[in-house]
């Protein structure tokens, strides 16, 4: 790659300055182009709005399930001292 004029110079170590390439400059056409980068989208207030309504609606059915697991607790709770109860009886 470099040119031949100056290769014995080179091989001799006496090249004092930089070398210009000799016919092997680069084709833009062989180097593919970077992308653009897409732009990003601008959020919809009404999806926003969408969104704050469903996490609100999950907080409250998180809520209400913490709390239907505590009353099955008490219930099964209940019927196990009934089942005792039952059986003392008896």
């Amino acid at each position: 790659s470099v040119d031949p004029e100056l290769q014995p110079l080179l091989e001799r170590g006496i090249l004092h300055e930089d070398l210009t390439a000799a016919g092997f400059g680069l084709d833009p056409g062989l180097v593919p182009a970077r992308p653009k980068p897409k732009p990003k989208p601008r959020p919809d207030p009404k999806l926003r709005a969408k969104l704050k309504a469903a996490e609100t609606e999950l907080v409250d059915a998180e809520k209400r399930a913490e709390q239907a697991l505590g009353d099955l607790d008490r219930a099964k709770a209940l019927a196990e001292r009934a089942r005792r109860a039952v059986d003392e009886a008896e």
